[in-house]
């Protein structure tokens, strides 16, 4: 005898008198059921039964190489994010310390960039440049301490020793030298061109 949810869905066929869809039990295992009246066979309706575990079954396996595949492509994406974080962000984040210590005129700062890239050639480039701004700055103390921060004092006179160059290093020199006899020398140089 036909179990009871397969006579509920020949009802529901009959009823409807088009393909209808649900699920019956039949000997304690579940079936996808699909059912339409016969359009040639007047009077007859047509039933197919899938048995839900096989269809289960390949949906599951679906489901897990989706979820496989979902961790792969996370771990990818992180790997890709690690690669690109460490082949241009930390190299990017060097360069922008370089500009900074260029900015405060700190010669100290060297940049450790080993890509042998675009970006590696940069930072040689930096560490070339801040190495000559380093020969620039020394130079201009040595300048500076050359120049008197006040002239000797000249009885009778007022004196002024100033020195302003037309970039950050200038070939100048100015000095009031006492002499012997009680006169002063007034010296004043002028170098061509600029740099160390």
């Amino acid at each position: 005898e036909p179990p009871a949810d397969l006579l509920a869905f020949t009802s529901q066929v009959r009823a409807a008198d088009e393909m209808c869809h649900g699920s019956v039990t039949w000997d304690g295992q579940r079936f996808l059921a699909v059912g339409l009246p016969g359009k040639l066979l007047k009077g007859y309706l047509l039933f197919a039964l899938f048995p839900e575990d096989e269809i289960r079954r390949p949906v599951e396996r679906l489901g897990e190489w989706f979820v496989s595949g979902l961790a792969f492509i996370v771990g990818f994406t992180l790997l890709l994010g690690w690669l690109l974080a460490r082949t241009f962000l930390q190299p990017i984040r060097e360069l922008s310390r370089g500009v900074r210590a260029l900015a405060e005129r700190d010669p100290t700062v060297r940049l450790a960039i080993p890509a042998g890239d675009e970006l590696g050639d940069l930072a040689t480039t930096f560490n070339q440049t801040i190495a000559e701004i380093e020969e620039y700055l020394f130079a201009r103390s040595v300048q500076e301490q050359l120049i008197p921060r006040l002239p000797p004092p000249i009885p009778g006179y007022e004196a002024d020793l100033a020195n302003f160059t037309a970039t950050d290093l200038g070939g100048d020199y100015v000095d009031i030298l006492p002499l012997d006899d009680g006169r002063f020398l007034l010296v004043i140089g002028d170098v061509t061109g600029h740099g160390v």
